[in-house]
């Protein structure tokens, strides 16, 4: 049977339950020492998979942060928002701060409509792995939040993720550097 501890260092297990909807309260479902060790092997994946959600949720959300403070604050006043402000406002809350921007035109991103949306799903995906619990179905794994069954954890769902996030910081990165005034893909009037 597989255990919680690797290297004598204790790590939180994912909370999961045996679903089998198919069978009635009073009756009866046995896992076998397969099965337990496959759910096992599972939730060890699946805990890498939830840190490296959360870690590369906060790389997007550290690129929103500097695009925040690139386009309201000069240099002096930036340290300003990472001390204060950085803390008080949520994922969320910074990305509606970047629709605003757009809808001012104070930024720009690259296909703006399709790169919210993504940074939007990244956002649920990251609050439901951070709050949800992951329950198994027989031996799929399943994301719940707020009670309710959200999806089936399988390689086409983190695929999309890790696709979305990818796409995202490419075009979150150039932005900073067209904010920076570093772009060098930008062309100047005094050319010849």
């Amino acid at each position: 049977m597989a255990s919680f501890m690797t290297d004598k260092k204790p790590q939180m297990p994912i909370r999961y339950k045996i679903l089998i909807p198919s069978i009635p309260p009073q009756g009866e479902y046995v896992i076998n020492r397969e099965d337990m060790e496959e759910i096992a092997m599972k939730e060890k994946a699946l805990r890498e998979m939830r840190g490296n959600i959360i870690t590369t949720s906060l790389y997007v959300e550290d690129a929103l942060d500097t695009i925040i403070e690139l386009a309201l604050f000069s240099k002096e006043k930036r340290p300003v928002f990472r001390g204060f402000l950085y803390d008080k406002l949520a994922f969320g809350d910074k990305v509606e701060i970047i629709k605003d921007f757009l809808k001012n035109k104070i930024i720009t991103l690259d296909n703006s409509d399709d790169t919210i949306r993504c940074i939007q799903e990244i956002v649920t995906i990251r609050n439901d792995f951070a709050h949800g619990n992951i329950f198994y179905e027989g031996k799929k794994p399943v994301l719940f939040t707020k009670g309710e069954k959200k999806t089936e954890l399988n390689d086409g769902y983190f695929d999309k993720f890790n696709e979305n996030t990818m796409k995202v910081l490419k075009i979150l990165e150039k932005t900073i550097w067209d904010l920076r005034g570093e772009n060098n893909t930008k062309t100047t009037g005094n050319q010849g």
